[in-house]
């Protein structure tokens, strides 16, 4: 029989309901195992574990009474119908700003007791979703955001990538849509990295694009005023014809700006009733 210290000693086989380890718990309460301070099991047991913390080799599994995905190391499942299996961090940053909850992961190529450099290309940390084809789950992740080395690292250079990879619409195979990226010290940013992939900007009220068409004025260039909210002064407006249209053709310019308001566009061109692309972008912080 174990023995446990400061609690009831309770035979490894026992109908007791309710077991209680340490001090200042819910000795014999509503949980079956109450554990105030640490705990190890498998392979860890007889390490010390962190200060109420637990730690564990083998399969976790929570909600699950068998390993339900074949090779996995932990899993949490939600048996009932119409509910989420969450996981929740909770971080009280104190005074320190730069605080906030954290999900990390440790990556590294050899082995846990002689590890070695990750090289350029390593995967350093994935995250995928897997869905239900009508027969099974799928075997392989279909939308992924994956971490990625992009130099081999020294204790001087731990240059990254972030990957973004998606399936598009009759096909099972994903494929990267977006890296984000620097090239050098001095260039970074979005690549869009699948050919005929680009940016798609929703039109409307208050959008960031739109087509605005020219209003010819008597004895005054063509010009046309857009409603738009989100224009600010530091806005950056970029122009192009996009249905030449009208009895002239001229140059087309932001000729006025009023913040949280509209923006006007015109023409050097008298009857100028040309159809005209706009796109507004802003700075980055």
């Amino acid at each position: 029989m174990p023995k446990i210290a400061n609690v009831t000693n309770t035979p490894v086989s026992s109908s007791v309901p309710s077991l209680t380890l340490g001090n200042a718990n819910n000795f014999l309460g509503a949980n079956s195992l109450d554990c105030k301070g640490s705990g190890a099991f498998g392979t860890f047991a007889g390490m010390a574990a962190p200060i109420n913390g637990l730690v564990g080799s083998g399969f976790l599994g929570v909600r699950t009474a068998t390993q339900f995905l074949s090779g996995s190391t932990a899993e949490f499942f939600m048996p009932t119908t119409s509910s989420e299996c969450n996981i929740v961090q909770t971080t009280y940053a104190g005074s320190g700003s730069a605080n906030g909850s954290n999900l990390i992961h440790f990556t590294a190529r050899g082995t846990a007791l002689a590890p070695t450099a990750n090289q350029m290309g390593d995967a350093l940390g994935i995250w995928g979703i897997r869905g239900y084809n009508g027969t099974d789950f799928v075997t392989t992740s279909k939308a992924s955001i994956t971490m990625l080395a992009n130099e081999t690292w020294t204790t001087n250079a731990n240059g990254t990538a972030i990957s973004f990879q998606i399936t598009p619409p009759n096909s099972t195979t994903p494929s990267e849509i977006v890296r984000a990226l620097s090239t050098s010290a001095s260039i970074s940013g979005l690549a869009i990295t699948r050919a005929g992939s680009g940016f798609m900007i929703k039109e409307g009220a208050n959008a960031r694009m739109g087509i605005a068409r020219l209003v010819p004025l008597f004895l005054a260039p063509s010009s046309v005023t857009v409603a738009n909210n989100t224009v600010t002064l530091n806005t950056r407006i970029f122009l192009t014809n996009n249905n030449p249209s009208g009895l002239a053709l001229g140059e087309v310019f932001v000729a006025l700006v009023i913040p949280g308001v509209s923006f006007t566009i015109a023409s050097i061109a008298m009857g100028d009733t040309s159809s005209i692309a706009w796109l507004l972008v802003e700075p980055a912080p």
